[in-house]
């Protein structure tokens, strides 16, 4: 018997979706970086170029209202447009649906690190995402960003400190730290606990070396 073809696309869509909803959460947050300056290595180029084909086929048609997963891809691709404030709505609402998806909150807390005013309640969705995923070093480089632009340096490279532990080959980690590493001079690079790292994502203060005072007189 011969499918209709609006029923053979549902079905390409469902399969498209399960792939997508496989992937890291943070992958899917930064999406939008795939468009940047720097080349990413050709097997890197290769993931995201499917990545862009599966969520294409995921949203070829209008996602539900009530569908969190499909509210959270397209509020990506808005995020990968720039177009932040449109993208958050869509979070929003797939927040409101299922506010344990980690997907939708470290993409909103990029999102909102981009516009004015909004580096608090970053701060608080990068955390909230860190609680679900507490190993998620993407998330907490995203953290660590957002604390940045927030001015709280030290505890952004504190953040970043936790998050190069847990990787030190990753790329966007070893940005965010060397960029921090050098505001920074003098802050102590004395290896950091589980414990304190836990303490450090939660928002607890940073401790400052005797040398990192004596710097800031």
């Amino acid at each position: 018997v011969k499918r209709p073809k609006s029923e053979i696309d549902g079905l390409i869509r469902e399969a498209a979706r399960g792939a997508v909803e496989k992937l890291d959460p943070y992958l899917l947050a930064n999406f939008h970086y795939a468009r940047g300056a720097e080349p990413e290595p050709e097997d890197e180029r290769a993931r995201l170029k499917e990545i862009d084909r599966l969520i294409a086929v995921t949203l070829s048609s209008d996602p539900a209202d009530d569908d969190p997963w499909a509210l959270t891809l397209r509020g990506v691709m808005l995020n990968r447009e720039e177009r932040w404030a449109e993208a958050i709505r869509e979070f929003n609402q797939a927040l409101e649906l299922n506010g344990a998806m980690a997907s939708a909150l470290n993409s909103r807390c990029g999102a909102r690190g981009h516009l004015p005013g909004q580096a608090e309640a970053a701060i608080k969705d990068c955390r909230a995402g860190l609680v679900l995923n507490p190993k998620s070093f993407e998330t907490m480089d995203s953290l660590a960003n957002v604390l940045d632009q927030d001015g709280q340096v030290e505890q952004a490279f504190a953040t970043v400190r936790c998050a190069k532990r847990l990787s030190s080959t990753a790329k966007s980690v070893e940005t965010t730290y060397k960029r921090l590493q050098a505001k920074l001079p003098n802050a102590t690079l004395a290896p950091l606990t589980d414990k304190e790292c836990s303490a450090i994502i939660k928002g607890a203060p940073v401790e400052r070396s005797p040398s990192e005072r004596t710097a800031a007189l």
